[in-house]
């Protein structure tokens, strides 16, 4: 390839000059030697081909493509295709190569920016971008170090700068359309073309002396080219590629026809690249990029060293230092980089990192350590990364090292421990992994977790997250998931974004449902709205120096406020389509006193700052192992809990009894023990608690919950009823001044002179109601006797049948003692209890004087009678009751078979806290109880299947002292429990039972 045949049809020979011109989908060379023409350079996967140039040194060619948004080169026979710059290009319509400095120049009219690079791409700088409005064809003239561009804006004109883009000067205004710019360097003119006013035209290099050249019969004049004494231009009218003098325009000869939409042509020759400046030798000893520059006086050429875009020139002058300060932002295909502070966007303007196959970015991160861009590929369901300059790129995290079974969500970097945390909305949990890859483990799950966006407070040892349960809140823990806290959960709508300032320890958030930006201390404090108008899809948040940045999806914005006021808001860039995210990198303010910045602190798993003024740091490890209690550093398996255990899901894995499960007060650190409770039956009340009560024990002026929650909130009396004022209960209006004490403190019977007359209650009076009751007494008179006479009957058969109980048929003497009570471990049957409760209730009949009743009775405690106290069931080996331990706190629990589980704590540190116990239920502590208003189906402890012991005859639970009785009389009583609290205050015996009359 190369080679071309003479006229002879003998002889190949290497031309010495040859056109090269694009036709959008190839582009093709014609010798000016020989007479073949038209050939096309095989060139793979060229979809628009606009702007061309070459390099001589080593016979490469340049073009740009509108399609493909690239900058690509190979050699002239179309080997080693490569595309050069391949990101942050839009509509690349001008080229041309510095041969000397071998460098590479383009424009853009969609950015509207003049840019340079090295031929292979890299050290790419931005040039010009101001006051810019559709550059497209560029000249270059390295030995003079200038370079000379066409721009389309309002005022169409030629203008003119120094290599580096300063000392910018307007040659030519209002020129109309022109294009082909092209350079004499013979003669030291410019030529070009103009579609206007369809002719070719010249001028010298200061603008002056314009003149046309040619001027008929040139309908569309495009693209433009000089190569000794002629001009070179295509048209798109005539479809042609033709020549004539460059001085007078004639000797005008047709040389190819039949070719559409020729975008640019140019002449492959030597003498077109030819001088030579200080940047030729060694690039001038930069490090990076070498311009060439006039001297101030113009009397001879030096040269410069210059940076890619955003990096500065070391104190040395030769080499470069990458940006200390500045913003990433994402957008579906492309990681971006603007610098921040004051009058940064007007020194550099943003640019497009050279990053690799960038698909679908979800989330960003920066290790401001190893200088390293680390985001999510949602495609691909991984996290990748790669250094700034867009070298190693690497994939960090894969779906196939968890099972395919992650969805990842956000990403932060902990730069001192060197650990990456991500959360996984699928399994709703935030996961940790160092930076060499190496998994560490998972900090926060649960079934009330769905972490989201994560931020990191390092220099505090801070996690945050937003937990996306119904409703949403904003919660803060140790940065190993150790202590964590509920921030905020009122006046929360869709936390999409966190950051933090540590400067100011303050958290920030976006809220795309509220509409606005918040921050808080990082206690919670200080809750204050920054931006809350025009907000309409924050959907990134960065904080850094004064101010606040945000990118805002729907109006293609990125922005900034003054972090404190959310004043002197100002936008920094617009139209940015597809925003994603955005972080803020400052890598100038690590501090080096870091106790994890060390070999993670000498810690196997994670690394977190302790706090308080001593630096200093713990290790801990992450939920399902244990920090080694030996060495305090490395982790290690928890002990198994014994099958009478439950395990906490903390990452210490402690033990605790499995009768502390779901008892309404959380004994495990992460309170997992109070988590997957069951739920009450529709005929239940839950407890705050957690237990589960009859839905009628609600708001019945007694206290069935732990909590008391069940007596509050409780709606007032109704317009029937009359409200007791100590115990807050309802009693039906008839009740009031009766006689008998329905309320606990007799508030029914005070005031009733007043109560003289009848009432009407329900459309009933109360005469009528009289009348009923009247009758009713003397049906159960009548019952009353019968069953007298029944029961006397069944004593004297009992008597005669079976002496063996006459102890049990002892009449109900009030003055009997309490050494007369029931021996001990003694049980009735159901027969003997009904016959003893017919020979009580007929010796009370026919004895003279007022009827007496037991007030032991009442209180539940031990007796004369026979009377029997139902006892919950006993426990097999239980806990320590709290009623019966010393300490108001409970202790890690453990009753493991196996040595290994022996210890009393798993913890690596001291534990802080513990929830006190719950109130002693009546089931394990109330004994004198014949029904336990506190049992539901949560609670197994008592009800009708409790076995029925007396009292004395258990050894296990000594009833605790009882405060002496002010009501009756002097003797020592036991307080009243709360299923018998009315009766305690009644003077009078209770009626007859109901199950005893039954069984006579």
């Amino acid at each position: 390839m190369g080679l071309e045949l003479l006229a002879n049809g003998k002889t190949c020979i290497e031309p010495e000059a040859f056109l090269l011109f694009s036709r959008r989908a190839d582009i093709r060379r014609i010798s000016l030697e020989t007479k073949h023409n038209d050939i096309v350079i095989p060139l793979a996967g060229v979809k628009e081909a606009s702007a061309l140039d070459f390099d001589i040194n080593d016979s490469r060619i340049y073009w740009t493509d509108i399609s493909l948004k690239s900058i690509s080169r190979a050699f002239m026979n179309g080997s080693a295709l490569e595309q050069v710059v391949l990101h942050g290009l839009q509509f690349p319509e001008g080229l041309a190569v510095d041969w000397v400095a071998r460098n590479l120049y383009w424009t853009d009219t969609g950015t509207n920016r003049i840019e340079m690079s090295r031929l292979d791409g890299s050290s790419r700088r931005v040039l010009l971008w101001a006051d810019l409005n559709g550059p497209r064809s560029i000249a270059l003239d390295p030995p003079e170090g200038f370079m000379y561009w066409i721009d389309w804006g309002t005022d169409h004109k030629i203008e003119r700068a120094l290599l580096d883009g300063t000392d910018r000067h307007q040659l030519v205004s209002n020129t109309g359309r022109i294009n082909g710019l092209t350079i004499d360097f013979t003669d030291r003119r410019l030529y070009w073309t103009n579609l206007d006013s369809q002719m070719i035209e010249t001028s010298d290099l200061l603008g002056n002396q314009i003149r046309p050249v040619i001027s008929d019969d040139i309908p569309h004049p495009f693209g433009l080219t000089q190569y000794m004494d002629y001009l070179y231009w295509t048209d798109w009218n005539t479809r042609s590629i033709e020549r004539a003098n460059k001085t007078t325009g004639s000797n005008r000869t047709r040389i190819q026809g039949d070719l559409d939409y020729v975008m640019d042509i140019l002449v492959f020759h030597a003498s077109r690249q030819s001088g030579w400046n200080p940047c030729g030798i060694n690039s001038g000893g930069c490090s990076h990029l070498c311009i060439a520059h006039p001297a101030r006086h113009m009397s001879r050429l030096t040269h410069r060293c210059a940076c890619p875009s955003h990096y500065t020139l070391a104190p040395d002058e030769k080499a470069c230092l990458p940006p200390d300060n500045f913003l990433l932002f994402s957008q579906n295909r492309r990681i971006s980089r603007i610098l921040m502070g004051e009058g940064a966007n007007n020194t550099a303007p943003d640019i497009v990192l050279p990053i690799q196959v960038v698909r679908s970015v979800r989330a960003l991160a920066f290790d401001p350590v190893d200088r390293v861009i680390y985001w999510i590929d949602g495609r691909n369901k991984a996290v990748k990364r790669v250094a700034e300059n867009g070298t190693k790129p690497s994939m960090f995290l894969h779906a196939s090292q968890h099972g395919s079974n992650f969805v990842l969500y956000d990403i932060a970097i902990d730069p001192y421990s060197r650990h990456l945390y991500w959360s996984d909305s699928r399994n709703n949990v935030i996961n940790v992994t160092r930076l060499d890859t190496t998994s560490v483990g998972i900090v926060i799950n649960g079934p009330h977790q769905k972490p989201r966006s994560i931020a990191l407070a390092p220099e505090q040892g801070l996690l945050f997250w937003a937990n996306l349960v119904k409703p949403a809140r904003i919660e803060r823990a140790a940065m190993d998931g150790t202590a964590q806290i509920t921030l905020f959960s009122t006046e929360i709508g869709s936390p999409l974004a966190l950051t933090v300032d540590t400067a100011t320890s303050k958290l920030f958030w976006t809220d795309t449902d509220l509409k606005r930006i918040e921050s808080a201390d990082f206690d919670g404090g200080n809750r204050q709205a920054i931006i809350d108008s025009q907000l309409v899809h924050p959907v990134g948040l960065a904080v850094r120096g004064d101010y606040v940045y945000w990118a805002d999806k729907d109006q293609q914005l990125i922005e900034r406020a003054h972090k404190a006021t959310g004043q002197q808001r100002v936008t920094l860039k617009s139209r940015v389509t597809q925003l994603n995210s955005l972080i803020a990198v400052g890598t100038d303010d690590l501090t080096g006193h870091h106790p994890c910045s060390r070999k993670n602190g000498g810690c196997q798993s994670l690394c977190v700052w302790k706090g308080g003024k001593n630096v200093t740091r713990r290790c801990s490890c992450p939920i399902g192992l244990m920090l080694d209690e030996y060495d305090d550093v490395s982790c290690a398996e928890p002990p198994t809990c014994a099958p009478n255990q439950f395990t906490c899901r903390s990452w210490t894995t402690d033990c605790i009894p499995l009768v502390w499960k779901c008892d309404g007060y959380p004994d495990c650190e992460d309170e997992s023990d109070e988590l997957d409770c069951p739920k009450c039956s529709r005929n239940e009340f839950r407890c705050k608690s957690g237990q589960c009560i009859a839905r009628k024990q609600r708001c019945d002026g007694l206290q069935q919950c732990q909590d008391d929650s069940d007596e509050s909130d409780c709606p007032p009396c109704g317009t029937g009823s009359f409200e007791c004022t100590a115990d807050k209960t309802c009693i039906d209006k008839s009740l009031r001044c009766n006689g008998k004490r329905d309320c606990s403190d007799s508030l029914d019977e005070f005031d009733c002179t007043v109560i003289n007359r009848p009432l009407h209650v329900g459309g009933v009076t109360n005469t009528a109601q009289y009348t009923i009751i009247i009758v009713g007494l003397v049906v159960v008179l009548a019952v009353v006797i019968g069953v007298v006479l029944a029961c006397r009957h069944k004593s004297q058969q009992v008597l005669l049948d079976d002496s063996r109980d006459i102890m049990l048929v002892k009449p109900l003497n009030p003055a009997l003692s309490s050494q007369q009570s029931t021996p001990p471990n003694t049980l009735l049957s159901s027969h003997d209890q009904s016959g003893t409760m017919c020979m009580s209730l007929n010796t009370a009949l026919h004895s003279s004087g007022p009827l007496l009743y037991d007030r032991n009775h009442v209180t539940g405690a031990s007796s004369s009678s026979s009377a029997v106290t139902r006892y919950p069931h006993e426990t097999l080996n239980p806990p320590p009751s709290p009623v019966t331990t010393d300490t108001s706190r409970r202790a890690p629990y453990y009753l493991s078979p196996s040595p290994s589980t022996m210890h009393s704590s798993h913890r690596h540190y001291k534990k802080s806290w513990r929830h006190p116990p719950p109130q002693p239920t009546p089931c394990s502590t109330d004994v004198f109880e014949d029904s336990d208003p506190y049992c539901s189906k949560d609670y197994t402890c008592c009800g009708d299947s409790a076995t029925e012991l007396n009292y004395d005859s258990d050894p296990f639970y000594p009833p605790p002292p009882t405060p002496r009785s002010h009501y009756f009389s002097d003797e020592p009583s036991f307080p009243p429990s709360p299923s018998t609290e009315r009766s305690f205050f009644n003077p009078y015996p209770p009626p007859p039972s109901p199950v005893g009359m039954s069984d006579c």
